[in-house]
């Protein structure tokens, strides 16, 4: 419900929380690579590439059809598997974030079929992708480590512009352009929420090397 709420009537605060994070995951991703190579550079401009592709090309929007929400099981699940990212991440990429974790799960609750069965489908898909993509992703850091790091880091840099708080919606959901903010408290209050998602997504990092 909480999700539901800010999306409806929050986007460019609950946008700019998120842009923290992912700026702050950018970063740190970029620090586990152990040694930019040609190859690094090469991958870092490849995964940008993709990530502003998304953007411009295809930009987010909700999609209900069963084989996506299946594949945004598996990719969500991979990308839990892989540092720097999150399933919530993927799923903000791929436009159905708020269709699988807001509006599934609270109607899901209230027993309406459909969402039900894309909460069902969506799960199945987590599951195939948890057990048929992890050891694909272990092997590929142990041989391809920082390549891999690479094409990340670059991927998330350019999903900044999908996570871009200050950006107008179509009636389609796309993406229609993007635009800088005027100076004014509800911008500084943006800001200040980009800080917040950064700082926890620091703690969050020198818990985990503390522990």
């Amino acid at each position: 419900k909480l999700f539901e709420y800010l999306f409806g009537f929050y986007p460019e605060k609950l946008w700019s929380f998120f842009f923290g994070l992912i700026i702050a995951s950018v970063y740190y991703v970029g620090l586990r690579i152990e040694k930019w190579r040609i190859g690094s550079y090469i991958f870092f401009i490849i995964g940008t590439s993709i990530a502003v592709a998304l953007a411009l090309l295809s930009p987010s929007s909700e999609n209900t059809n069963l084989v996506y929400i299946f594949i945004c099981g598996i990719i969500g699940i991979s990308g839990m598997l892989l540092p720097g990212l999150s399933g919530s991440f993927i799923l903000i990429l791929m436009g159905n974030y708020k269709l699988l974790m807001v509006d599934s799960i609270n109607e899901s609750v209230k027993l309406n079929i459909d969402y039900i069965i894309y909460l069902s489908i969506f799960i199945l898909g987590s599951v195939v992708g948890l057990f048929g993509f992890s050891h694909i992703i272990s092997w590929l850091f142990k041989h391809f480590k920082d390549y891999v790091l690479s094409l990340l880091t670059g991927f998330i840099l350019g999903s900044l512009l999908i996570i871009w708080p200050w950006k107008i919606i179509a009636e389609n959901e796309l993406i229609e352009s993007w635009y800088l903010p005027t100076l004014n408290i509800s911008t500084f209050i943006s800001i200040f929420l980009m800080l917040i998602g950064f700082y926890i997504v620091l703690k969050l990092e020198s818990f985990s090397k503390d522990n």
